[in-house]
């Protein structure tokens, strides 16, 4: 997401999930697939836009859900976007997500 939503949500998930430990990604390429690894090793809880705009590609938060479910992402996802048909709320949780959540939260 934009860096202001990252920031957002990086001081907003721990005032409302006391002990969270919360880290952000996207800046980059490199963040995403960072971002992945983090995922893997040490996620509980993943939320990913659905318009992952990074420089070098155009990716889609589904598509993410469903390579980290492919390899073995055991937690929760969530996508934010800021389409809440139900038609993308379909292809949330066809992706693996467990959460379509619109950006008004």
């Amino acid at each position: 997401d934009s860096p202001v939503a990252r920031q957002s949500l990086q001081y907003m998930l721990p005032a409302h999930i006391p002990g969270a430990t919360v880290a952000t990604f996207g800046k980059n390429l490199e963040e995403v697939h960072e971002f992945k690894k983090a995922a893997l090793t040490d996620g509980d809880l993943v939320i990913l836009d659905q318009n992952v705009d990074v420089p070098e590609a155009k990716l889609k938060g589904t598509d993410i859900v469903k390579e980290l479910v492919a390899d073995g992402y055991k937690g929760f996802a969530c996508i934010r976007s800021g389409d809440c048909s139900e038609e993308d709320r379909a292809l949330s949780h066809q992706s693996g997500a467990h959460w379509h959540v619109g950006k008004e939260l």
